[in-house]
């Protein structure tokens, strides 16, 4: 039985001599040979990859909308924590 170690980065300042084998095993992990990603992945955030992308929307990774910040520094200007005057686009 063959035990191989966690794949990870390189490490500023440290493993000379070996950063091209373990940033090559790092990338093996996700990319085969010339680059292109493996077709392993299955979903990100429940969003089932189409030709190879995912397409999130703010709210897939915790954002929060312009709208939403826009109400936010309009209820602390209210409440007299906020001098900053909007910016307009």
């Amino acid at each position: 039985m063959q035990h191989r170690w966690a794949t990870r980065l390189p490490i500023p300042g440290s493993d000379d001599g070996h950063w091209g084998g373990i940033l090559n095993d790092f990338l093996e992990v996700e990319h085969n040979a010339d680059g292109t990603l493996k077709t392993a992945v299955k979903s990100i955030n429940t969003k089932t990859p189409t030709n190879g992308a995912v397409t999130l929307a703010a709210s897939d990774v915790g954002a929060i909308t312009q709208a939403t910040a826009g109400r936010a520094v309009h209820r602390r200007r209210q409440a007299g924590h906020c001098s900053e005057q909007p910016i307009h686009r």
